[in-house]
């Protein structure tokens, strides 16, 4: 699996650090604590959040399945495609996780989109990345500090309900 190191060596996943803002996003659409989608929990609720987080961050980064089971809590890489092969199911069988799903898919687009905040090829670590991995390795973030995070660099999509 490809890895990178940052100033501080650690070795990590080439998409680590959009794959966490994937995680960061989902918890906010999903309105759930983050620690739940890289966890072990099993109910719909969090499945249905990692499941999507998982597609939106395989679609948004191209990441393998075995980088993606390793950033979403050690997982096997089939149990990624399998979660990844049941967001279509869930978008058909639930409306509500249908629109979860495409809020999520358009503020990661939107926020992908804006230059430097996704970018791992830029010089430096980027104030937003070194923030994520921050407060998602703290373990602290719940859905309510998740929203406050993402207001802060997306006023106007999330008041609105709009993305660019």
């Amino acid at each position: 699996m490809a890895h990178t190191n940052d100033a501080g060596g650690r070795g990590r996943h080439a998409h680590e650090n959009q794959v966490l803002q994937v995680i960061v996003l989902a918890s906010h659409v999903f309105d759930i604590p983050h620690h739940w989608i890289t966890g072990r929990d099993r109910r719909a609720r969090p499945f249905e959040a990692r499941a999507a987080a998982m597609a939106v961050a395989r679609k948004l980064t191209g990441a393998s399945y075995p980088a993606l089971g390793e950033i979403f809590g050690r997982r096997e890489h089939t149990t990624v495609m399998n979660a990844v092969g049941q967001v279509p199911v869930l978008r058909i069988r639930s409306p509500r996780f249908d629109r979860r799903f495409v809020k999520l898919q358009e503020l990661a687009k939107a926020v992908a989109d804006r230059p430097g905040i996704l970018d791992d090829g830029c010089a430096g670590v980027d104030a937003f990345n070194d923030l994520v991995l921050a407060l998602l390795r703290a373990r602290n973030l719940d859905a309510s500090r998740t929203a406050v995070i993402v207001q802060a660099f997306m006023p106007d999509q999330l008041a609105t309900g709009d993305t660019p």
